[in-house]
């Protein structure tokens, strides 16, 4: 009897640390990153940039998006994946990868959006 009741809470606690886990990992947000620590390689994978839109370099399929906050950065924003209406001059908040092209650091856009 002591062994069935000893497996079952074992069970219920488990499965209520992995639903916890599921919850906390949710909320779990990546923190803004500043443009001058991706730009000397101290900042890779993931990350979110907020700034002013300084140029924009408009392509058929991609655009190219100059991201101003003290220093610069290129967001590279495929059209395809969400429709981008973004001006010069506005305020955006990028969350991204990334990655390195031409031997510069950019960021490739996974979320876009106005603030």
């Amino acid at each position: 009897m002591e062994e069935s009741f000893l497996l079952k809470t074992a069970v219920v606690c488990s499965i209520m640390g992995v639903i916890a886990l599921y919850i906390i990992a949710g909320r779990i947000d990546a923190g803004e990153t500043d443009i001058n620590r991706i730009t000397n390689g101290q900042a890779d994978g993931e990350v979110v940039v907020k700034g002013k839109v300084s140029r924009i370099t408009d392509k058929e399929d991609f655009m190219i998006i100059e991201i101003e906050k003290k220093e610069t950065i290129p967001v590279f924003v495929f059209k395809d994946d969400y429709s981008v209406n973004v001006r010069e001059g506005q305020s955006v908040e990028v969350r991204g990868e990334v990655e390195e092209y031409n031997r510069e650091k950019e960021i490739v856009a996974y979320e876009l959006r106005v603030v």
